[in-house]
């Protein structure tokens, strides 16, 4: 079964869809849906052809023509009896996709530091859909990484786990969206660290530093430092945690990145008192990541 199902309404769509479709399918392991609305113009015919030239492509003819609404119904149908992890919306028609897949990236990151699931899964699977559409592998990178702070949220280290690297995989291969590699890496180590795997954890939090110091990216050396802190803290060693907790809280101050405070407190709460680490706990649903 597939992880992924994209579902597409069409109606005189065939010149698009001759296009989407194969880049949908060349930017990521999925499936695809489409679900014509009694088109005039071939498209059904064109994405017939296409179904029966590879299997990863299905149509689903939506007779008499009702408009998107029920086709949509019909195309989740269609993809939910293949069971996926994911199905996701597209549009077969031209729209700017740095003005969707960036703002929804920032939605994850906003429902990361809130606790909230919902606004994250909405927000990864539209970031993901605008990406494969694109073609971009800039999209792609930020999109799966993206997807992958999801799986984080969701309770699952373990899916987040292969997103990242997979991201950070592609990131390097494709030399694109490499900006972002620091806060890749930084979540990356978090996964480990929750999927309970301390030493790969440590390690990847250390490379995450190490790549943060040469990019100047101090705002996600925050949150790598407190990464390993934690997982030196979870491994007995609380020098080495306090050591953690002092940089972070230097480079907090000096970036002003409060969005990772609650993790700071919570690390700093689960010391000794004779460790010299005191400060305010602040109430935030980050505490459960």
């Amino acid at each position: 079964m597939p992880t992924t199902v994209v579902v597409i309404p069409t109606y005189n769509e065939r010149t698009n869809i001759a296009r989407l479709v194969p880049q949908v399918l060349a930017a990521t392991d999925c499936h695809v849906v489409v679900v014509d609305d009694d088109s005039p113009d071939g498209t059904p015919a064109l994405v017939g052809e296409m179904a029966a030239a590879d299997p990863r492509v299905h149509l689903v003819n939506h007779r008499p023509k009702l408009g998107i609404g029920p086709a949509y119904k019909e195309g989740f149908r269609a993809a939910l009896a293949m069971a996926p992890e994911f199905v996701i919306q597209m549009d077969a028609e031209e729209v700017n996709m740095s003005d969707h897949v960036m703002p929804s990236i920032s939605y994850v990151d906003l429902a990361w530091s809130e606790g909230d699931v919902q606004l994250a899964k909405q927000h990864s699977e539209r970031a993901l859909s605008m990406a494969t559409r694109s073609g971009s592998p800039y999209f792609r990178t930020y999109a799966t990484a993206c997807r992958g702070l999801f799986h984080i949220i969701a309770g699952r280290p373990s899916a987040a786990i292969a997103d990242l690297t997979a991201a950070i995989e592609f990131a390097r291969q494709r030399e694109a969206g490499l900006e972002y590699e620091p806060r890749m890496l930084a979540d990356l180590a978090n996964a480990y660290r929750l999927n309970g795997d301390f030493d790969a954890a440590a390690r990847t939090a250390a490379d995450a530093i190490d790549v943060c110091v040469r990019r100047h990216s101090r705002v996600a050396e925050c949150l790598a430092h407190i990464v390993l802190g934690q997982t030196l803290h979870a491994s007995g060693d609380t020098g080495g945690a306090t050591v953690e907790i002092r940089r972070a809280e230097q480079l907090m101050a000096e970036t002003g990145a409060r969005l990772y405070a609650p993790l700071l407190d919570d690390l700093r709460s689960g010391l000794p008192g004779d460790a010299g680490i005191s400060a305010p706990r602040t109430t935030n649903a980050l505490r459960r990541f």
